[in-house]
């Protein structure tokens, strides 16, 4: 075989070498010294071949390891996203829930409201004892204890059942009066039932003053305005069932039963109960919504009782302003989603109700609309 034989076959190994396995493998050379990168190639060693693509394979081994940092850096980064999200939600969903079951926390107009009464509570005490110190020498008869008289409405006038509380007052004797009306006769239009002396429903204890008119819903549709007095009547025979009562019920016919006298506390608006008058309302079903007979009994009686108390339309709040619990329902917003029947704007027609009833009718305990 020739020498020029021999050259032609070695140049046809290479191209046919470099073609079959070095397709993808490209190497960038100056332009201007090999124009052509095959021609180079052909002119490359073994040894720099190896070399060539030993370092290309460490240059795609570190771009691999540099995107799998990075994907490892983003999946940490959406773990540490969701777990606060996460816990963010659990939090909102905590506190939701003990605000619903603890109505003490859930005001913080009543929190506020409360440590101004206790504040001033203290020098009362103090002029209050010495008052007492003054006149034990002028009267040597002690008071009758009214929890065992048979009229309630004693029980109002005793100061030994009064709570600790600011607002009350003495006379020149020593005696406690309350700041607020005790001579109000009520209309024939309400019914008095009062329910039994009990420390879970009508404690026996007098109000400190009537600052708001505060309106409920039962709770339970259907029931009359009797069957919930006497509930309320018969909860200090149930070891289980917590403290519960109203002043007044309101049932569908427009009857109002009167359980608990005017001046006792009622077990209705913690913690505002030593300074409220609670109406407990019947409604059809389970949307709260009182029927048209109920419905203008309530303004009614709500305008009555703010005549009385020398209170307005503003003062007349919901369960809900107290506690934050949705009572009455129907009258209550959907803040959270939680109040499928919210017709908070029917409230504001309430209130501007007991207004207008306040003006068409001076004097109504004797009016019969």
């Amino acid at each position: 075989m020739s020498k020029r034989q021999n050259v032609r076959d070695r140049e046809y190994d290479a191209e046919e070498y470099f073609a079959d396995d070095y397709d993808d493998f490209e190497i960038d050379f100056p332009e201007d010294e090999f124009p052509d990168p095959l021609k180079r190639k052909r002119q490359l060693s073994e040894e720099e071949i190896y070399e060539l693509r030993r370092k290309k394979r460490r240059a795609m081994q570190l771009e691999q390891k540099r995107a799998a940092k990075r994907r490892e850096r983003a999946f940490v980064a959406v773990f540490i996203a969701a777990l606060l999200a996460v816990s963010v939600g659990l939090f909102l969903i905590i506190r939701a829930v003990r605000s619903d079951q603890d109505p003490g926390e859930s005001s913080d107009a009543a929190v506020s409201d409360k440590t101004d009464r206790e504040t001033a509570s203290e020098t009362q005490q103090e002029s209050t004892t010495e008052r007492a110190a003054l006149n034990s020498e002028e009267t040597s008869k002690e008071p009758e204890d009214a929890a065992e008289t048979d009229d309630p409405n004693t029980l109002v006038t005793d100061v030994t059942k009064q709570t600790e509380d600011p607002l009350k007052s003495t006379d020149e004797n020593g005696n406690w009066v309350p700041p607020y009306p005790t001579n109000i006769t009520v209309p024939s239009w309400i019914t008095q039932d009062f329910i039994d002396i009990s420390e879970k429903t009508r404690p026996g204890r007098a109000l400190t003053s009537v600052d708001n008119i505060v309106i409920h819903y039962v709770g339970n549709p259907g029931t009359t305005a009797k069957a919930n007095r006497d509930y309320f009547n018969d909860i200090q025979y149930h070891d289980n069932e917590r403290g519960a009562s109203a002043h007044f019920v309101v049932g569908f016919d427009g009857e109002i039963i009167q359980c608990v006298p005017l001046g006792e506390m009622a077990q209705a608006n913690y913690p505002k109960n030593d300074y409220t008058i609670s109406i407990e309302t019947c409604h059809p079903d389970e949307t709260g919504k009182f029927t048209e007979t109920t419905y203008r009994t309530l303004i009614k009686l709500t305008a009555w009782l703010c005549e009385q108390y020398g209170l307005t339309s503003d003062d007349v709040i919901r369960h809900y302003d107290v506690s934050g619990k949705l009572c009455p329902i129907y009258y209550c917003p959907n803040t959270y989603g939680d109040n499928p029947y919210s017709h908070e704007e029917a409230w504001e027609q309430l209130k501007a109700d007991v207004k207008y009833y306040m003006w068409k009718y001076p004097n109504i305990a004797e009016t019969d609309p």
